[in-house]
């Protein structure tokens, strides 16, 4: 994934100045394009389908009530795949100081859908509340779905600092668009005003 496999193989990590493939929008926040448009449309078909199959899977965690594990769908294989080459060599080059970051190993991937309340459908998935991750980092990727709006990435403080609930930055998702930081970095989902997203 993601390299010209006529010249790497699947096992190859490339060294790559990291920082000059990012924007750093906050402190030790990064922004980057990661997924084409398409393959956002068919991960977003994909996790559908098998939402609609009625099959076994797990919930994200406590406070997602509209979402799944992408592993239990069979996508764990690209799920290493983006940790172990991307993920975990752009971490080690973005934060040296943190230890925990510079032999990242494990995943738990999901997908997460956000829309408006309408009516009677207020399940409390239209946004997030602040929170921090019990990851070494988080890497947030904007799926998109349907034209949405509002609903922006908000960032607070590190959890343990002085300033871990003042908010330092609201950054805009964009489809396709991810966003990587330490997972100790406090951060939410403002509510959508319209539309749905993952």
């Amino acid at each position: 994934c993601f390299l010209d496999t006529t010249t790497t193989t699947p096992n190859t990590v490339l060294e790559l100045d990291w920082p000059s493939l990012v924007t750093e929008v906050g402190p030790g926040i990064y922004e980057f394009d990661l997924f084409s448009h398409h393959f956002c449309n068919a991960l977003i078909d994909e996790v559908d389908a098998f939402d609609l199959s009625k099959l076994p899977c797990r919930r994200p965690n406590t406070m997602n009530k509209l979402g799944l594990v992408v592993n239990d769908m069979g996508l764990e294989p690209i799920m290493t795949c983006i940790l172990e080459r991307l993920v975990a060599p752009m971490c080690k080059a973005l934060y040296p100081e943190e230890e925990i970051c510079s032999a990242l190993d494990h995943h738990h991937s999901f997908v997460v859908r956000y829309r408006t309340k309408t009516g009677d459908n207020d399940d409390g998935s239209s946004g997030l509340d602040m929170h921090h991750d019990a990851s070494e980092a988080t890497l947030n990727v904007c799926l998109g779905r349907d034209d949405f709006t509002s609903g922006g990435l908000r960032f607070c403080g590190h959890h343990g600092d002085a300033n871990h609930r003042k908010t330092q930055l609201v950054h805009s998702h964009h489809k396709g668009r991810a966003i990587l930081h330490l997972g100790r970095h406090r951060h939410g989902a403002d509510n959508i005003t319209s539309g749905e997203r993952n």
